[in-house]
């Protein structure tokens, strides 16, 4: 296993604050496309997806919304749509982790010492293995982490958005970018020119936060 390096907690809660923030403009671009497809008063449909906290009513609701016979998409922004779902139910483990884990300093004595961690569970079982820190979460995990949503937000952000002439090609450039980003929250993140590309686009376009 690859030792991160030792983190003073103030930088590790930075994280975990910095990721969280994050996370509620993921979780709010998925609710304005449910507002955006249902096409009704914007402050009721968002109370309704924000009735639940189980990520899989919100998903059922999303997918029942995009199988109306009554909506009219192109299969780019479809393909994108359900995309953007997808990513977003992959990365909710983590998410939930960094929300209700446990911050813990392992102590002195332990392989780990002087890093800070989540660790889900009781912390007993770390302090009696010293070697291993299976269903935790480190600094650097928290960091990939934060990455890969800033870049969920962004591509999320562009596709409301969207005002090319041809926005088809646009959707399929943005459902590009989407594939781009990780499946797994906090292992690796979105190769570095995918990133970049990202980012450029996302300083020219300079999208708005919209909230209907």
């Amino acid at each position: 296993m690859i030792k991160d390096a030792p983190s003073e907690p103030e930088n590790f809660y930075v994280a975990v604050g910095r990721y969280m923030m994050m996370w509620q403009h993921v979780e709010s671009i998925l609710c304005t496309f449910f507002v955006r497809i249902i096409r009704g008063d914007p402050t009721t449909i968002r109370r309704v997806f924000y009735s639940t906290n189980i990520w899989e009513s919100k998903k059922r609701m999303l997918h029942a919304a995009l199988a109306s016979p009554t909506l009219k998409m192109d299969e780019n922004s479809e393909k994108f749509l359900k995309g953007f779902a997808a990513k977003v139910g992959s990365y909710q483990s983590v998410r939930n982790s960094i929300a209700h884990d446990i911050v813990v300093e392992m102590p002195a004595g332990h392989a780990h010492a002087g890093d800070v961690v989540l660790v889900h569970g009781k912390f007993d079982r770390y302090i009696a293995d010293k070697e291993e820190l299976a269903s935790t979460t480190t600094l650097r995990e928290i960091q990939n982490a934060h990455v890969n949503a800033s870049a969920l937000m962004m591509v999320g952000l562009l596709f409301l958005n969207s005002k090319d002439a041809d926005m088809y090609a646009y959707h399929r450039r943005l459902l590009h970018f989407l594939k781009e980003i990780p499946a797994e929250a906090k292992i690796g993140t979105v190769p570095k020119k995918i990133h970049n590309d990202l980012m450029e686009l996302f300083d020219k376009k300079k999208p708005a936060i919209t909230m209907d």
